[in-house]
């Protein structure tokens, strides 16, 4: 057998290999430590009137639930505010965070919420202005889509990320929530696997290869 011709087998095994090789890709990933508002660790409705939310903050202590105070109230959240058995007025920022993976493709972050104010919203991302909605208008559909918002995808960052909340209320009762909290990005997949048909066709390749050398050469 001739150099050249040991050498096209060997290539057209390699391409019988890459072929059928299984294709990660990438993977849709979830953020899991973006809440709603007034829930516990789970993610469960938390009911307690003046319960600590363990998710958000506010001048730099735990926000307040306070279940059925505000309307738009569901199955899923319920509204905080900054003080237990005092109403709040005027600007106060309600804080949270969440995490994006260090393999994340941040081009790819979505995040999408229902945002309940009383008071002018604001949004922030990492102290930058998103979104601004004036006065009480109930509740908003949020999407930040990277793929489409590029002054939310200039303020990602891998790893921690803080959303804030901005409630203005002159004169009235000042609180916020948040619902229908979900997150996600793309990310690396595993690594590609040589599926087991692939490593079949390869090991035959080389065999006939090695007896097809062995004829050559006897002859």
């Amino acid at each position: 057998m001739t150099i050249a011709t040991r050498n096209g087998l060997a290539r057209l095994a390699l391409a019988v290999l890459c072929t059928v090789s299984l294709n990660a890709g990438a993977a849709t990933i979830l953020i899991n430590d973006f809440y709603n508002t007034g829930v516990d660790a789970n993610g469960h409705e938390i009911n307690t009137n003046n319960a600590a939310d363990i998710h958000y903050t506010v001048d730099g202590v735990a926000a307040v639930i306070k279940p059925g105070i505000w309307g738009h109230d569901d199955a899923e959240s319920n509204w905080i505010t900054r003080y237990a058995n005092t109403y709040s007025f005027g600007t106060k920022t309600f804080y949270t965070n969440f995490t994006i993976g260090a393999d994340a493709d941040l081009s790819t972050v979505l995040l999408n919420f229902t945002f309940g104010h009383d008071g002018t919203g604001v949004v922030f991302l990492n102290g930058t202005q998103l979104a601004y909605y004036a006065g009480w208008s109930g509740v908003q559909a949020v999407s930040l889509d990277a793929s489409t918002n590029n002054t939310f995808l200039s303020h990602l960052q891998l790893g921690t990320n803080t959303l804030g909340f901005r409630i203005s209320a002159d004169g009235i009762p000042n609180g916020m929530r948040i619902t229908d909290a979900f997150g996600s990005y793309e990310g690396p997949d595993a690594a590609p696997v040589p599926a087991p048909m692939s490593l079949g066709l390869l090991g035959l390749g080389l065999v006939g290869l090695r007896s097809r050398g062995h004829r050559l050469a006897a002859a």
